[in-house]
């Protein structure tokens, strides 16, 4: 049986903030390795890819760059489980290639 990649979204409810996205989001361009999401920084963006890709990496105690998920074109994507928290992120969130990504800000109050 062929589970999808990012099957953790299909249990969350974002029609609404995908919607939203649609509405009042502006287009941004990444380059290639540009940072959507820094890891030990609280992510503050909520995107849907509209083309490229981007991957989730965090640094191993070796101190090498694993690779723990991806964002692929028609996506939505951002740190979901700790930017709706409002804490540091664990991963960054890095293009993969030329990326345009539909986003907007949002922020957690306290």
């Amino acid at each position: 049986m062929n589970t999808p990649f990012n099957e953790y979204k299909g249990r969350l409810e974002l029609s609404a903030l995908i919607d939203g996205c649609r509405e009042k989001g502006r287009l941004y361009h990444y380059a290639k390795g540009e940072i959507f999401v820094r890891e030990g920084e609280v992510g503050r963006y909520f995107g849907i890819l509209e083309s490229g890709y981007f991957k989730y990496v965090t640094v191993t105690t070796e101190g090498d760059e694993a690779v723990v998920g991806f964002a692929f074109e028609g996506e939505s994507f951002c740190d979901f489980n700790n930017s709706f928290q409002g804490i540091p992120s664990e991963v960054s969130i890095v293009a993969g290639n030329k990326a345009t990504v539909c986003r907007i800000n949002f922020s957690v109050s306290s």
